[in-house]
């Protein structure tokens, strides 16, 4: 027995030296020393096959010798330590890929803080997003029917507006088209509804609700076409078929759901979304200086009959003129005329560059970090990836797992 204690503790002894057993670096003079254990957290990695026999060793001094950048080395070590790569503010990120590329270390734990970092100088980041779903489908061709419907070339014959919407024939293949865009739309709701699990949230959702009204003012239009005489002869009936028309105008706003496909799209709406307050002050601060421009101009131009005739219409000369729209259908003839329209257009543009730097701000912003998310997705994807097929094989045999999902290895 005492022989067995005795075993025992040298066994201890010599597993507890064996773990606290430390590892000499020289890179390029300075010395970092860690545990061999660390090392051994990455055994597959060149640092992990390091043995006494491995040319870099000196065994005069105990230590291995490499002729690299310390302070990326000590990078590299932190790495093995906490798990989580951080990256220095002076350090180049592509140089750090490639020290990490030289230490055969995966580069998939770079630290949120450090996306930026890490990944700024990649000229190999392109964003691709493309619609997939038959959702995209569907809001392309609602905005690509709404446009060629109101094309003024779509009629074979007409008078004015009212005439050639009511009583002339539209184009037949483009009528067709209209059709078909009808026919999909309304087998699309109905097989959304039929297949969908929770019919209560898909007629509540307000995409199905604005679909359906969409595909109901569609088959109105569809079936009054028919009837054109009746649109003639009762103004009740071309009331309705108006408003059915103008009812498609709604399809537009169906562009806000490729924001769930297009992250870019999200950014931007993000990125209107934080900046209110400034397109608030904006507002509040471009009506401010149309009244008082419209009040100026309309006293400045008083002797003139012939234009200005209101304070609506100096309101309307006011929001023009410090847009730098211009149309030219009203402007002022006098010298105090002339001199309340340079102020006007000067201080348009000073009131309308201020919030959008801001919101030009904000969305470049939020579209940077955003492309460092979809490359750190992506790189976390090939590290799991690669992990998948090391661990087929290893194990060739057993089943390989992923988010908790198994499948046999092939």
């Amino acid at each position: 027995m005492p022989v067995k204690g005795a075993t025992v503790c040298i066994w201890l002894e010599r597993n507890m030296t064996q773990s606290a057993s430390r590892v000499k670096f020289n890179i390029r003079g300075r010395i970092f020393e860690t545990f061999a254990s660390t090392l051994k957290a990455v055994s597959d990695s060149k640092l992990g096959r390091l043995t006494p026999e491995h040319e870099s060793y000196d065994g005069n001094n105990q230590e291995y010798f490499f002729d690299r950048d310390p302070d990326l080395f000590n990078v590299i070590l932190n790495l093995l330590v906490t798990g989580n790569l951080h990256v220095p503010r002076q350090v180049c990120g592509a140089l750090l890929r490639e020290e990490l590329s030289f230490w055969e270390i995966g580069n998939g734990n770079v630290s949120k803080c450090c996306w930026r970092q890490y990944f700024q100088h990649e000229d190999d980041i392109i964003v691709v997003f493309c619609i997939w779903n038959i959702e995209g489908l569907r809001t392309e061709l609602y905005v690509s029917d709404f446009i060629t419907h109101h094309y003024p070339d779509i009629h074979l014959s007409g008078n004015d507006k009212l005439t050639t919407l009511i009583l002339t024939d539209p184009v037949p293949a483009l009528f067709a088209l209209e059709t078909g865009c009808l026919v999909f739309f309304m087998v699309e709701w109905v097989l959304g509804l039929a297949v969908c699990p929770r019919k209560r949230d898909y007629l509540t959702s307000w995409t199905h609700v604005v679909s359906f009204v969409l595909v109901f003012a569609m088959l109105m239009n569809f079936l009054m076409e028919f009837f054109k005489s009746v649109l003639a002869e009762n103004e009740v009936a071309r009331w309705l078929y108006f408003i059915f028309k103008a009812i498609s105008m709604v399809r537009l706003l169906l562009f806000i759901r490729v924001a769930r496909r297009f992250s870019a799209l999200r950014v931007l709406l993000l990125a209107i979304k934080n900046s209110l307050l400034e397109l608030l002050l904006m507002a509040i601060t471009f009506c401010l200086g149309m009244v008082f421009f419209a009040t100026l101009i309309f006293y400045a131009e008083i002797t003139n009959v012939e234009s200005f005739s209101n304070i609506f219409i100096s309101m309307w000369w006011a929001i023009i003129t410090m847009t730098t729209v211009g149309y030219g259908d009203i402007h002022p003839s006098s010298v105090a005329g002339y001199i309340v329209g340079v102020f006007c257009a000067l201080s348009g543009l000073l009131l309308l560059a201020m919030p959008v730097a801001i919101i030009a701000s904000n969305f470049s912003e939020y579209y940077s970090q955003n492309n460092f998310y979809q490359r750190y997705l992506r790189l976390q994807k090939e590290n799991r990836n690669k992990e998948t097929c090391e661990m087929n094989k290893i194990h060739p045999h057993k089943e390989a797992k992923f988010d908790g999902l198994s499948w046999p290895a092939d």
